[in-house]
């Protein structure tokens, strides 16, 4: 199975196939940590979240057909976010967010109102025991815990 985290990916391979809900675009990425295919959809309440990857996958057409056969992603760079999926007891790896190479995966944004509705919870936050979390204090402390991958951690096609 497919370590979590997010890793630079080169699309092997792509194609449409039909769904129940409407069709799909599957992605045959290849990682560091090996290969994994994508499954985007394309109905009313997904297919914005899905052209949305398609573009982070580099497609410079305004077809989706064009998908079709295989070729115009092929050997594009992007980078994945992998996340594993417990369902009926089994657990598979899966794909959540494509972003552009170098992309930092999914960034939230930063409303103040909504920030402000949140406070509404206020009570249930209080409610819940607190936790102390580990702080690096020196960001160099945190980069000797964390060294740079060898040249070994690179994935071939970078």
């Amino acid at each position: 199975m497919h370590n979590e985290g997010q890793f630079d990916a080169e699309i092997m391979d792509h194609g449409f196939m039909a769904g129940n809900k409407g069709p799909q675009l599957w992605v045959k990425f290849k990682t560091s940590q090996g290969q994994i295919t994508a499954f985007l959809h394309f109905t009313p309440d997904a297919s914005e979240y899905s052209v949305k990857k398609v573009r982070a996958m580099g497609f410079q057409g305004d077809d989706l057909s064009q998908l079709g056969d295989g070729k115009a992603l092929a050997g594009n760079l992007c980078s994945i976010t992998v996340y594993h999926d417990t369902y009926n007891g089994e657990t598979r790896a899966k794909v959540s967010y494509i972003d552009p190479l170098g992309g930092g995966g999914w960034q939230g944004e930063k409303d103040p109102g909504a920030a402000s509705d949140a406070s509404a919870y206020n009570a249930l936050l209080r409610s819940e025991p607190k936790i102390n979390a580990t702080k690096v204090e020196d960001p160099q402390q945190y980069d000797e815990m964390n060294p740079p991958p060898g040249d070994d951690d690179y994935p071939d096609f970078l």
